[in-house]
């Protein structure tokens, strides 16, 4: 169900915190495209596969099904959230289940 299998070939299972630095110290905040993609490999049957999601500090996305979002399990979901950061970006992904994180995209908005 993707043009890039391999981006949901592995990931990291919650609970995960990332600080991404974006660049050098910058005196203001700038806007961010931030695509998070999840994938639900079912290997935990029976256990709900919930995530939320943390942005600097503010939860951006609470409760999410992988599995159902996708469709049932081993199917990508990506999730785009906007974002204002500066120096370093804030993630965190936490839940229960067989949901993971594969990868995160990152795109300064101009």
């Amino acid at each position: 169900g993707t043009d890039c299998p391999w981006l949901y070939a592995c990931g990291l299972r919650p609970p995960i915190r990332l600080d991404v630095h974006l660049g050098d110290a910058t005196d203001r905040e700038q806007a961010y495209r931030v695509t998070l993609h999840f994938c639900d490999p079912g290997d935990r049957q029976g256990v709900p596969a919930a995530v939320d999601v943390t942005l600097q500090g503010e939860t951006v996305e609470r409760g999410l099904d992988v599995a159902a979002a996708g469709g049932g399990p081993w199917r990508p979901v990506a999730r785009p959230f906007r974002v204002r950061a500066g120096e370093t970006l804030a993630l965190e992904v936490k839940g229960v289940g067989s949901a993971v994180l594969c990868g995160v995209d990152i795109h300064l908005e101009e």
